[in-house]
C-alpha cells in the first residue's frame, strides 16, 4: 500500500501540530506552593511547587523513580536554567481545564547564594519551549500540605498520631472513608504535620535513648 504525496503532507502537518504547540504557564496561577496553592506567593528553594497551564500534557504521569527525574512524559521544566526533579504531570487538573506539574524548586535556584529574588520558569514539552515567566523565590514560605475538604468543609492537613499512625481528625470528618481517625491528645508522642517550603533548616530531637541527632533540610 502506497500513500499518495498529499496523504505523506496531510500527515506530516498533522504531526507537526501535535509536537509542536508551545506550552504556556498560566499567567494567573503561575507556581504555588504545593502545599497551600496560594497564587502570586513567593515559593522557597527546596520545596514542592506545583506549576499550572496548558499544553503540558494529554495523560497522567507520575514519577515512579527515586531520586526523582528531570524528565517526565517528555515534559521538562527548569528554573533559570536549573533543571527541577518532577513528581507528576497530569492534563485537566483544575476546573477550567488548566494542566498541572508538581516539581521541586531547585535548592541551587538563584545564584551566589542568595536567598531571595526572582527565578524564571520554562516548560518544554518534547523540546517545545514555553515563553520564560517571572516567579518570586524566598527562603522560606511554609505550606501545610492538604488532605482535602472534610463532610464540614475544613480543609484538613495531612496530620497523624506517631503513636499508632491514626490521621488527627474527629472521627466523623471523613464518613465512610477507611481512614484510622482519632483526636490527638496532649498526652500523645508529637503530632506529625507534612509541609513544604520550610527552606533550609535544623531539626534536634532527643531520642529514647538519649542520643542527639541533627537533621538539615
Amino acid at each position: 500500500m502506497r500513500f499518495s504525496s498529499f496523504a505523506i503532507a496531510f500527515l506530516l502537518l498533522g504531526a507537526a501540530a501535535a509536537f509542536g504547540q508551545a506550552p504556556t504557564v498560566d499567567p494567573n496561577r503561575g507556581v504555588q506552593n504545593a502545599g497551600n496553592f496560594v497564587a502570586g506567593q513567593g515559593v522557597a528553594p527546596g520545596s514542592f511547587v506545583s506549576i499550572f497551564g496548558t499544553n503540558f500534557a494529554s495523560s497522567l504521569t507520575l514519577a515512579d523513580s527515586v531520586p526523582l527525574s528531570t524528565s517526565l512524559g517528555n515534559v521538562s521544566v527548569t528554573f533559570n536554567g536549573v533543571p527541577a526533579a518532577l513528581a507528576g504531570v497530569a492534563p485537566n487538573a483544575t476546573s477550567d481545564h488548566d494542566d498541572q506539574i508538581n516539581a521541586q524548586l531547585p535548592w541551587n535556584v538563584l545564584a551566589g547564594g542568595q536567598t531571595a529574588g526572582t527565578a524564571q520558569v520554562v516548560v518544554s514539552v518534547n523540546g517545545v519551549p514555553s515563553s520564560a515567566m517571572n516567579v518570586p523565590i524566598v527562603s522560606a514560605y511554609p505550606g501545610l500540605m492538604i488532605v482535602q475538604p472534610d463532610v464540614n468543609g475544613v480543609l484538613r492537613p495531612v496530620a497523624y498520631n506517631q503513636s499508632d499512625f491514626t490521621f488527627a481528625y474527629p472521627t466523623t470528618a471523613f464518613p465512610n472513608s477507611g481512614l484510622r481517625m482519632r483526636p490527638a491528645s496532649i498526652s500523645d508522642p508529637p503530632l506529625v504535620l507534612l509541609a513544604t517550603g520550610l527552606g533550609p533548616v535544623t531539626d534536634r530531637r532527643r531520642c529514647r535513648t538519649g542520643s542527639t541527632w541533627r537533621a538539615t533540610r
